[in-house]
């Protein structure tokens, strides 16, 4: 996997902004039940982050067609990522991830509204190890 580069981000971005949707960190701000109104500026920015979510995902994800019962949500799947990579992403910046994986995306269907967040075409592996958390201090 090459490293992504804040282009490689720009361009999901732009291409989601010419279906109508306008992705940011917490999802399409363009989609029922946004909490953003107006065109806030591009504000995905942290490829590290997105690399790790890349990684996870091509060790832990199993591509589907397209999204199904069996597929996963992207603000489920970004709990999933921080619950066992133990680390915070944004929904837009796991859906980036998800995109440039190769994995299918979408925003409802063509009948429908545009959502905020997204429904991934792929589903869960079981994880082999998870990050083990810090042990408390007696008395803690």
């Amino acid at each position: 996997m090459a490293a992504t580069s804040q282009a490689d981000i720009d361009a999901v971005v732009a291409h989601w902004h010419k279906k109508g949707v306008t992705l940011r960190k917490y999802g399409n701000t363009t989609g029922q039940d946004s909490l953003e109104f107006g065109e806030p500026p591009p504000d995905i920015k942290d490829a590290a982050l997105i690399d790790r979510a890349r990684a996870f995902l091509c060790d832990n994800a199993t591509p589907l067609k397209r999204a199904s019962s069996k597929s996963f949500g992207s603000y489920g799947g970004k709990h999933y990522f921080e619950e066992h990579a133990g680390m915070y992403i944004t929904n837009g910046e796991f859906i980036v991830a998800c995109a440039l994986e190769g994995l299918t995306v979408s925003f409802g269907r063509k009948s429908e509204l545009k959502q905020v967040n997204a429904e991934i075409g792929a589903k869960w592996r079981p994880v082999a190890r998870r990050v083990a958390k810090p042990a408390l201090e007696p008395g803690q």
